[in-house]
Formats: C-alpha cells, sequence, structure tokens
C-alpha cells in the first residue's frame, strides 16, 4: 500500500512511500506520522499539493523566486501559497539611461585621440592658441598630459575661453573617442 509522505510544518507533498503491514494485524498497514493513505492532486509548475489532515489542496509554490515591481522594486517570495504580485515581473527593468553628468565623466580620451580629433575638426590650430595665451597649468596639461577628460575644470576654462558650448565638447569628445587608429 502506498503512503504519501507530508512535510511537517507546511503539509506539502515530499514523496510516495511503501507502508509497512501491521505485525499484530495482517492485512492492515501502518500509516506513521506526517504521512497519508489519500493520494495528492496533480500539480502544475509553481504548484504544491499540500496536505491539511483531511484533505489535500493546490497551492501557489514561488518561493524563492524574485519579481519586480513595477517602481523596480526587488520581491522575494519566502512562503507556500503567495502568488507573485499583480503586475510583476520576473526580469529586472532596465536601468536608467545615464545622466549627461555620468557620460561626460566617461569621457576620457588618450592625448593622441584629442590631438587626432582636434586635427580632422580644424581645431587645432586655434585650441593650440587659446593655450599659449593661457596660464602654466593649462600649458602643461596640454604638453604632459596623458589623457583627456571631459569633465576636468581646465578643459571647461578653455571651453569657454574659446566659445565652445557643451555640445560642440562633447562631439569633439565623442570623435576622439571613436578615433582607434
Amino acid at each position: 500500500m502506498n503512503i504519501y509522505n507530508i512535510h511537517p510544518q507546511t503539509g506539502e507533498y515530499l514523496n510516495t512511500g511503501i507502508a509497512d503491514e501491521s505485525p499484530l494485524e495482517p492485512g492492515e498497514y501502518l500509516i506513521p506520522a506526517y504521512a497519508t493513505a489519500i493520494a495528492p492532486p496533480s500539480v502544475l509548475a509553481n504548484q504544491k499539493a499540500v496536505f491539511d489532515g483531511d484533505a489535500w489542496s493546490v497551492l501557489a509554490d514561488f518561493r524563492g523566486l524574485v519579481f519586480y515591481l513595477a517602481d523596480g522594486s526587488k520581491h522575494i517570495i519566502t512562503e507556500l501559497g503567495v502568488s507573485p504580485p499583480v503586475g510583476s515581473t520576473p526580469t529586472p527593468p532596465p536601468a536608467p539611461a545615464p545622466s549627461i553628468e555620468e557620460v561626460r565623466a566617461a569621457m576620457v580620451c588618450s592625448s593622441w585621440q584629442m590631438r587626432r580629433a582636434m586635427t580632422q575638426t580644424a581645431l587645432r590650430a586655434d585650441v593650440e592658441s587659446a593655450i599659449a595665451a593661457a596660464d602654466q597649468d593649462t600649458k602643461d596639461m596640454w604638453e604632459y598630459a596623458t589623457t583627456f577628460q571631459r569633465t576636468h575644470p581646465i578643459v571647461a576654462a578653455l571651453a569657454a575661453s574659446m566659445n565652445k558650448t557643451d555640445a560642440e565638447i562633447d562631439a569633439l569628445f565623442a570623435l576622439a573617442l571613436s578615433i582607434t587608429e
């Protein structure tokens, strides 16, 4: 005779076993604690058969799964019988687009890339003239820097002295970063 073992706390179906025949009553079978002779119902994915002591029921089982709410917050299901929140998805929301400040902070190119970009846009002579009239820190940066950072204060000051807009400087750095050979 088959018996159906259940979890002592949740009542969920664990596995099927074979009942032992009673040594005192031939033809009678012993059903141990946390088992029943009543067969559990069939279940689908993310479901568990649960025995309440009298009958089986089918409960949702999403324990351990992560769902994301509309506001992007993470929701982890930890209990049997709890379904995912309405409108949630197992796929995390896309990362927000970077801010212009984050984009600019990532714009770092080699001095060679910057000089090539300036040459291609016919800005190099004007930049070198502006640098010649600038303070020593600006001259040293132009001569000795191995990289140029879009957010560096000297870059901003040099751009302002040449009446260049943020969009023009962004485009110059984008061009510089696209140069690979």
